[in-house]
């Protein structure tokens, strides 16, 4: 009995090991398999990359996979989308050639070569994408060819080129907005965060299937107007000026027109002014979040929470934040003899019979606030002795209404593509920040009311009103002061002057084929499969919408090779 159970362990143990062993050499076999596809694929690239990018426009290679089992295709397999502003400059459909083996992806696509395991994307080989001091260049490699390709010889051609902007677009003050979709979206999105910043990139998981969407956005706002105007209105055909006053105020001009909204007199002022000026949206909620972040952070100094009205003067330089506007109407003090003072707020400011004074003015230093809200005052006095000492900056919705003896020495900063109110004959949208019953202000985006009110120094803003009995003048230290934005690094997406995109179109076919001539449109459907393969899928090229995902995505991204 003991040699029977004794006989009986040792060859259970003989089929442990033999199946153990087995297993250790599929697993070897399987390790090896995939070393060389990773390796054909990188060569697979450097081929389309020379035949793409280089003077040769033929090449042919052993695509040297020889499992029969794995299907290859070649097909609709996302869009890159290029948008420059508000105009989409050129939407791409890219093909890829695709391994499969034991659900499991290989893929060359767009100049990368990734891999997606149906938990995770990651890059093997980078795409040759390049962001460097301001220029981003974006060479997109399009495969079309055989509706069906097999392993073995392939030939490489190269159809043409198709410029997707011109060469050297500059887009300097533009946003630039590259949208990827793709099943290797998390890999895509890896490497830009390698060639840019956290920032810059988002990723929305939502589109149905397997693509998600990498969003990637360049450029930074510049503030790229002056203080040469004692108003300068914007907003379009609709940025109009009116005054009602006996005389015409210093210096001003106009996206659209000038003119007397009292009793049709003539008016001083230019007209029809291009202003091309950036609104400042976005510059201004990235500096808002920022300075939450830090004033959360108690290992960061460098931004100090404060509430003018309840925390009192300001009287050393540095920045502030205040995360609810305030509305004063008591006397504030904010000193900058010993450098600037930046001054953050999220909400609206409002001057309600109180005081805001600058002092210490006796050097080049400024207070500069940005605001997310609207400004109002009502009485009270705003300022320095001279405009330059504080400059105001807001969105392209703010709203400014200075009413009844208010005296401001100052600029606003806040221009915009349009009218953040409506206007029309005879009336206008009622704008909130004016007097309860007041209709002077409806239509106009600034409006200086009623009253003896005196502004000194220069709005650029929207439509803007001058009522009857208040005073603009123009202060000439303005001359030679330009609006700052004062971007940190990692605040906003890194600045962008120059951008070329082309398509690339590349053939792959087997070795002998005669199909050389344009499939239907750019990224036609097409397979590169094995022999034994039956049948190609075929995949959705349709962008889907982005939004924004702020959600934990459901695959990890890890980078092989850079």
């Amino acid at each position: 009995m003991a040699v029977v159970l004794m006989i009986g362990l040792v060859a259970a143990a003989s089929v442990s090991l033999f199946v153990v062993g087995a297993a250790t050499i599929d697993q070897s076999q399987n390790n090896a398999q995939e070393t060389q596809v990773e390796n054909t694929f990188r060569e697979f690239n450097k081929d389309v990359s020379s035949v793409a990018f280089g003077r040769q426009k033929y090449r042919s290679m052993n695509f040297d996979v020889q499992d029969q089992t794995a299907a290859f295709r070649q097909e609709d397999t996302g869009t890159i989308r290029v948008e420059v502003g508000d105009n989409t400059t050129k939407t791409v459909s890219i093909g890829a050639l695709v391994y499969e083996n034991n659900g499991e992806t290989i893929a060359y696509q767009a100049g990368g070569v990734w891999r997606n395991t149906g938990k995770e994307s990651r890059m093997v080989s980078r795409p040759p994408v390049e962001y460097q001091n301001g220029s981003l260049t974006f060479p997109i490699p399009a495969l079309d060819g055989d509706e069906q390709v097999r392993p073995g010889e392939l030939n490489i051609n190269k159809r043409g080129t198709n410029s997707s902007s011109s060469n050297n677009s500059f887009v300097k003050g533009e946003l630039v907005t590259l949208h990827i979709t793709s099943e290797y979206y998390m890999g895509w999105a890896e490497y830009f965060r390698t060639q840019t910043n956290d920032v810059a990139v988002s990723v929305d998981h939502s589109p149905p299937g397997d693509k998600g969407t990498v969003k990637v956005k360049l450029g930074q706002p510049v503030a790229n107007g002056d203080f040469q105007k004692g108003v300068m209105a914007t907003g379009g055909e609709d940025g109009d000026i009116c005054v009602k006053n006996k005389e015409s105020p210093d210096s001003i001009a106009a996206s659209g027109e000038v003119y007397d909204c009292k009793n049709g007199n003539d008016v001083d002022g230019e007209e029809n002014a291009e202003s091309d000026l950036y609104e400042l949206d976005t510059a201004i909620e990235r500096k808002v979040k920022n300075a939450s972040e830090v004033v959360d952070d108690d290992s960061d100094d460098s931004i100090s929470e404060h509430d003018i009205v309840d925390d009192g003067d300001i009287t050393t330089a540095g920045t502030y934040f205040d995360s609810n506007g305030f509305k004063l109407s008591s006397e504030r003090e904010i000193d900058v003899s010993d450098g600037n003072v930046t001054l953050i707020i999220d909400g609206n400011m409002s001057i309600d019979g109180g005081s805001l004074d600058v002092i210490g003015t006796n050097t080049e230093n400024v207070v500069r606030i940005y605001t997310t809200g609207n400004y109002s005052q009502n009485n009270g006095e705003v300022g320095a002795g001279s405009a330059k000492h504080l400059q105001i900056y807001g969105t392209s919705e703010m709203l400014a209404v200075w009413q009844n003896s208010a005296t401001f020495t100052g600029t606003i900063y806040a221009p915009r593509n349009e009218p953040a109110l409506e206007r029309w004959d005879g009336g206008g949208e009622a704008n909130p920040v004016a007097p309860t019953g007041s209709s002077n202000c409806n239509g106009w985006d600034m409006c200086i009311s009623t009253g003896s009110t005196e502004f000194k120094g220069a709005i650029v803003g929207g439509p803007t009103a001058m009522q009857q009995g208040t005073t603009v003048t123009y202060d000439n230290e303005l001359a030679g002061v330009k609006p700052t934005l004062e971007l940190e690094d990692g605040v906003l997406p890194p600045p962008i002057t120059f951008l070329k995109v082309a398509v690339h179109e590349i053939d792959v076919n087997n070795s002998g084929s005669n199909s050389l001539a344009a499939p239907t449109g750019l990224g036609a459907s097409s397979s590169v499969v094995s022999p034994q393969s039956a049948s190609a899928t075929t995949f959705d090229a349709e962008s889907p919408s982005v939004a924004r995902a702020e959600a934990a995505p459901a695959r990890r991204t890890t980078v092989l090779d850079r």
